[in-house]
């Protein structure tokens, strides 16, 4: 796109109303306004482009790469100072998690361990400092078969398991003045949460749960209402304000859920979101 300057603009304005009788042009500032002897078509025009000129001149967000059909989860600081990329294909099935560099290209491909009968949930830290001493680079992920059988898996960038966590769910990485631990949920099969010292470090791995705040939309809804939520969301429940549960559902690696709604009677309703970590955000909506 020519990004016209306001004088490149008020040239072309003139040269618009050239021929008109009727025309009285001031210049103020380089801006070349019409007064009220003008065409209305040829003010209306002058307003439109010039309100999109002045929007072009102020966008700065520049576009770097596209990752066509990919999950891009939060970058990570590695313990050489680089910034790297995780990414796993958008939709099942997930089998690996590639890294790329902060400009983009691929540096290496890690294959995942997924278990006869289990699919890939969700991944959440990578690191090659935080699990153990070595350098090679870690990735924690969870597999699921259904929401009663879910497992959490440790495994190095070689594929190795270093250690599986049955039944459990990805909660959080705490920072406990200089001493890290890893907090899990259970699946549906307890009720359990577990606390776990790590021996490294963390260089900089941002934490995915707290990445998106609680929203719905359109709010009031009809027959459809979109859930947004952070990505270690596992279950959503429709409540209305009797308490009576109206629909559950369990999530997958998304930054959002949607709902039908079409069936549900008007009124109030809320929605509770569990987290891996078993903690639970909710929110309201009215159905129309």
């Amino acid at each position: 796109m020519h990004l016209l300057t306001h004088g490149q603009f008020a040239r072309l304005v003139l040269v618009l109303g050239r021929g008109k009788a009727g025309y009285n042009n001031i210049e103020c500032d380089k801006i070349v306004f019409l007064s009220s002897k003008s065409n209305p078509m040829k003010k209306l025009i002058l307003i439109l482009g010039l309100t999109i000129s002045m929007i072009s001149v102020h966008a700065q967000a520049v576009l770097e790469h596209v990752y066509g059909n990919q999950v891009v989860m939060n970058p990570v600081k590695l313990s050489n100072n680089e910034w790297v990329y995780p990414v796993t294909n958008f939709g099942l099935p997930i089998t690996d998690v590639k890294i790329y560099s902060s400009s983009h290209v691929l540096l290496k491909t890690i294959p995942l361990y997924i278990p006869s009968g289990y699919s890939f949930f969700y991944g959440y830290y990578v690191s090659d400092v935080l699990f153990n001493s070595d350098s090679k680079i870690e990735v924690l992920y969870n597999v699921q078969i259904d929401w009663n059988s879910q497992t959490t898996y440790l495994i190095n960038e070689d594929g190795l398991v270093l250690q599986e966590f049955p039944h459990q769910l990805i909660g959080r990485i705490y920072n406990m003045d200089g001493a890290y631990k890893l907090s899990t949920g259970s699946d549906g099969s307890n009720d359990t949460c577990r606390i776990y010292s790590l021996p490294g470090t963390m260089v900089d791995v941002p934490s995915q749960s707290t990445q998106l705040e609680l929203t719905a939309s359109p709010n009031p809804c009809k027959d459809l209402i979109e859930i947004n939520h952070p990505i270690n969301a596992v279950r959503i429940r429709i409540i209305s304000v009797e308490g009576k549960e109206v629909y559950r559902v369990n999530t997958g690696m998304a930054l959002s859920t949607k709902v039908q709604t079409m069936a549900l009677p008007a009124g109030t309703y809320i929605y509770e979101v569990t987290l891996s970590d078993q903690k639970k955000l909710t929110g309201k909506f009215i159905k129309q």
